[in-house]
């Protein structure tokens, strides 16, 4: 799995399990009392409303290479290739502290890394 392969994934894990989605348009929220102010407005017929940063594209011409990065599976930001192992254990510490703010029914498990084979490692 290359570093890429491995970034997709993880970005897979944090759409499915770190997101509140929208019943009615598809928009997902990093945390549930956003998803409840967007509910506020948001109607089963409204379209959605914007598109997925991963979808966007720069319009100013060629951009420079990005220096090489992996996507945190719990919280989606990307970190460098060294950083990323320094980052998840402290993120998968805030997440379950923020988790158990909650009423236990409400709790969500930190989401799961996603499975790497043997020859490659997120570096």
């Amino acid at each position: 799995m290359t570093p890429e392969e491995y970034s997709k994934a993880a970005q897979e894990v944090f759409n499915r399990e770190g997101m509140f989605p929208c019943p009615h348009c598809g928009r997902t929220f990093a945390e549930e009392d956003r998803l409840k102010m967007h509910l506020k407005g948001c109607k089963p017929s409204q379209p959605a409303a914007s598109t997925p940063r991963s979808e966007t594209k720069n319009n100013r011409g060629a951009t420079p290479p990005k220096p090489r990065t992996v996507v945190c599976h719990i919280c989606g930001r990307e970190f460098g290739t060294k950083s990323i192992d320094i980052h998840v254990p402290q993120c998968a510490k805030k997440w379950e502290e923020r988790e158990g703010l909650k009423l236990p029914e409400e709790r969500r498990p930190v989401p799961q890394k996603p499975e790497v084979s043997p020859e490659m490692s997120p570096e």
